[in-house]
């Protein structure tokens, strides 16, 4: 999925009802901000590396995140698959998390 503008997913949505992360690979190109919000399960792959990625109260995230900026708010769950270590577009980025639960990657 290619997306231009704003992605949020909210309240109860469960994205990639197969629950394989690599079956859904999510490409924003734009700067502004990725939401996922209250009470969603998400199995897949965001790459949005101009923008900043938000997971508030209630999320569980299978899969990997690469962007600008990942913050955790309030018990979000994060389950990196490490077979999407695989994915051509990954390559060379290392996830470093700190002790608030905000991460940063590095190139």
């Amino acid at each position: 999925m290619y997306v231009t503008g704003t992605f949020a997913v909210n309240s109860s949505g469960i994205m990639n009802t197969g629950q394989n992360p690599a079956d859904l690979v999510v490409m924003i190109s734009s700067t502004g901000d990725v939401q996922l919000n209250s009470s969603v399960n998400f199995y897949g792959v965001i790459y949005a590396p101009n923008a900043r990625v938000v997971n508030n109260s209630g999320v569980e995230f299978y899969g990997s995140i690469m962007a600008d900026e990942v913050t955790f708010n309030s018990s979000v769950q994060f389950h990196y698959d490490e077979a999407l270590s695989d994915l051509a577009f990954l390559d060379g980025v290392e996830i470093v998390f700190n002790s608030t639960l905000s991460s940063t990657l590095v190139r």
